[in-house]
């Protein structure tokens, strides 16, 4: 049992060594409290890390394909310039996360968070707040808030007024916001609070108390065929990209081939003969395009290379509009 303690320990001193309290981190230097590899990750997750040539400059560590396609979804959205990933959730009060940001919020007094212990004595959820048994120098056991810790925290920009934060809590299954599912079952009855119904109540309020909304998000909200869109849209920015008079002629001439029964592949067939693209090149040109919005294709239907493109209908972010909405709409 003293092993354990130790255990639980170590795996909290970890968190708080790569997210220190009095050192918040943005950008390309922030670290994830859990890392997406099978000694941290949960036993029945399904980790993934998001490759780091992308606007962030770092790689983003997923548990789940529901946050991977959540995540995917907040980075394509223009307006998110930041996105903090397995975010410690602290048990004692803590400034708000734009808190001493290097570029936002510059004269704008952001709220304090009240803290995850705090949030659940309001809530009279104590008795569901984990809490860590550590042991101390004199050899006794001793017990201590054990912090939480959260799925995906986005920064949003909004011009002429204060930047903002919102809280993704995500599952794979609506289902899974009132109960855990076990290696053995995918749900069971239960009756009145449960505790995983608990800790999101309390990772909620916490953040509330911030004026930070939370948006809980189901994997099963986003179709898989919109993941795949925007997987192959994000792979491609990643890579090295083209001069960018060329990747403009790319974009000009697939635009101008949507609605017709031209291919992607007809129109690189033209480009291979006239600059010597290749058909990797003329590719990541295109689902680039698609990830920068400047080429607008449906994203709920397939974009395939030997298909002809269908315009936009819907603007995804339109569809998601309300999981992106700040605290004062």
């Amino acid at each position: 049992m003293v092993h354990t303690y130790r255990s639980a320990a170590k795996r909290v001193a970890l968190w708080y060594k790569r997210q220190p309290a009095n050192q918040p981190r943005w950008g390309s230097q922030y670290r994830p409290a859990i890392f997406a590899n099978r000694r941290e990750a949960p036993r029945i997750s399904r980790p993934s890390i998001l490759c780091p040539r992308n606007r962030l400059g770092r790689e983003i560590h997923l548990l789940s394909l529901a946050e991977r396609s959540a995540c995917l979804l907040a980075l394509y959205h223009p307006r998110v310039f930041d996105l903090h990933e397995q975010r410690l959730l602290d048990p004692a009060p803590t400034p708000h996360p734009l808190h001493g940001h290097p570029a936002r919020g510059h004269g704008y007094i952001y709220p304090r968070l009240t803290g995850t212990w705090n949030a659940a004595q309001q809530l009279g959820y104590l008795e569901y707040h984990p809490k860590l048994t550590y042991e101390a120098r004199d050899g006794t056991s001793r017990r201590a808030p054990h912090p939480l810790v959260g799925d995906l925290l986005l920064f949003i920009e909004r011009p002429g007024v204060p930047d903002y934060c919102i809280n993704w809590n995500i599952k794979s299954q609506r289902a899974n916001f009132k109960h855990r599912p076990t290696p053995y079952t995918s749900s069971s009855p239960y009756s009145g609070i449960t505790k995983t119904a608990a800790r999101n109540c309390i990772e909620a309020a916490n953040y509330a108390s911030a004026d930070i909304p939370t948006k809980e998000i189901a994997g099963t909200d986003i179709p898989p065929v919109l993941t795949a869109n925007l997987t192959d849209g994000f792979v491609a920015a990643c890579e090295i990209s083209l001069p960018s008079e060329i990747q403009e002629k790319v974009i000009r001439r697939l635009r101008a081939a949507i609605g017709t029964m031209q291919t992607p592949l007809d129109i690189w067939s033209e480009f291979s003969l006239t600059l010597g693209l290749t058909h990797y090149q003329f590719r990541t040109a295109m689902y680039t395009g698609v990830w920068r919005r400047q080429l607008r294709l449906e994203l709920t239907e397939r974009i395939l290379f030997d298909r002809p493109m269908i315009a936009e209908r819907t603007d995804i972010l339109d569809i998601y509009a309300s999981w992106f909405r700040g605290p004062d709409a």
